[in-house]
């Protein structure tokens, strides 16, 4: 079933008195463009933690590796595992926390040859909650965040959820409905929802809004290659003056996407980044992408920004039938990573797709957090594959 565009964004502009409604626009990479590769997530890294070229190109080497132990941690030690991150300032580290057993459990994963490189750089805590309890509070948040207009999201590191009010959200009934001892309600209030505007540049046109392209894909029922952005933009579009017919959208639960064909144009894996483009060769899923992790995104708004993932449960209400597993990260103090215009880009780290670009959060005047769709559900949810060739 098709969406109403124009009711989403009037629902989007209502989430709050100050929420900007998503702009959008095309990515379109020329097929002469030279392509790049991804030395400008190492800049990047520089400038956000001030370490050499060569100590950045290190750490980003081991993220896979922190992403596929934290996914084992979760799916083998569900009942005792508490959640990891990477630590950057002052040293570099994975906090890898645990209910009990902590030392015992991660000797025996360090002792897997995948993982003997982290044995340096990781320490264990131990918290009052796992993941999975975290998780069960944070569903039964779900049914009232979309009555009373507020988010969630796992705050790995502090060990709880985060309960962010808007200004529409009637504090009075917060108070009496959220008793759970693992969250916390954030004083301020904050605004967000779907990233919808109308701006300048290289153009998703749709009759309804613009958003950027994400990733090439393809359709798995078609065999035919198509583009990607977010499911809340408009379904028809054009970009670089040709129509791209919709394919599929589902603007539901785990995913904000849509898929369309791309008829006269040549659909490849390469994203644009800061530097021009560069090739995505792999996808890596929500579980193996770890807290602290760099995270980047291009948009037509924000251009090429990068940041660290905060959190791998973010419940945005604005979904229909939002579950909490959409991602959170973080400017790390910076600039906005994202703005009205960008919604529907791709995001990514080194050549890996991670998502696309669903939102924007935080309070007005923010650094704003960039909220996105994890990769796996996109593909899911749309019966599509990312091109990695």
């Amino acid at each position: 079933m098709r969406r109403n565009g124009n009711h989403v964004l009037t629902k989007a502009r209502g989430l709050a008195s100050f929420v900007a409604a998503v702009l959008v626009a095309a990515l379109l990479i020329p097929q002469a463009q030279a392509q790049t590769e991804p030395d400008s997530d190492v800049s990047a890294y520089v400038a956000l933690f001030g370490v050499t070229p060569e100590e950045a190109q290190r750490r980003l080497d081991l993220q896979a590796q922190i992403g596929e132990l934290d996914a084992m941690l979760g799916d083998s030690e569900p009942e005792a595992y508490g959640g990891l991150w990477i630590e950057h300032k002052p040293t570099h580290r994975v906090i890898v926390q645990f209910v009990r057993d902590g030392e015992a459990l991660m000797a025996r994963y360090l002792a897997n040859p995948a993982f003997e490189r982290l044995e340096s750089i990781v320490e264990v805590r131990q918290v009052r909650y796992s993941l999975v309890d975290l998780q069960v509070d944070q569903s039964k948040l779900a049914e009232l965040g979309a009555e009373l207009e507020f988010a969630t999201s796992i705050n790995v590191v502090e060990n709880r959820i985060d309960l962010m009010p808007t200004s529409k959200t009637d504090r009075a009934r917060l108070g009496a409905a959220v008793l759970a001892e693992t969250v916390w309600i954030d004083p301020h209030d904050s605004a967000g929802g779907p990233v919808v505007n109308i701006y300048g540049g290289l153009n998703f046109n749709s009759t309804e809004n613009l958003c950027t392209t994400g990733f090439g894909i393809w359709e798995n029922d078609l065999a035919i290659r198509a583009i990607t952005t977010a499911g809340h933009c408009g379904n028809t579009a054009t970009v670089n003056g040709l129509d791209v017919p919709l394919i599929a959208e589902h603007y539901y639960g785990n995913d904000d996407a849509q898929s369309h064909r791309a008829p006269g144009q040549t659909v490849k894996n390469w994203v644009k980044d800061n530097d021009g483009t560069r090739s995505i060769t792999s996808r890596t899923s929500r579980t193996s992408q770890p807290i602290g992790g760099l995270v980047c995104k291009y948009g037509r708004s924000t251009g090429y920004t990068c940041g660290t993932l905060g959190s791998k449960n973010f419940c945005a209400f604005w979904i229909p039938g939002g579950t909490c597993t959409f991602m959170e990260a973080t400017p790390g103090g910076g600039p906005d990573m994202v703005n009205p215009g960008d919604s529907g880009g791709p995001v990514y780290s080194g050549s890996s797709a991670y998502g696309l670009v669903a939102a924007e959060w935080g309070a007005p005047w923010c650094p704003c957090n960039l909220i996105y769709t994890a990769i796996n559900y996109v593909e899911s949810g749309l019966g599509v594959r990312v091109l990695t060739n």
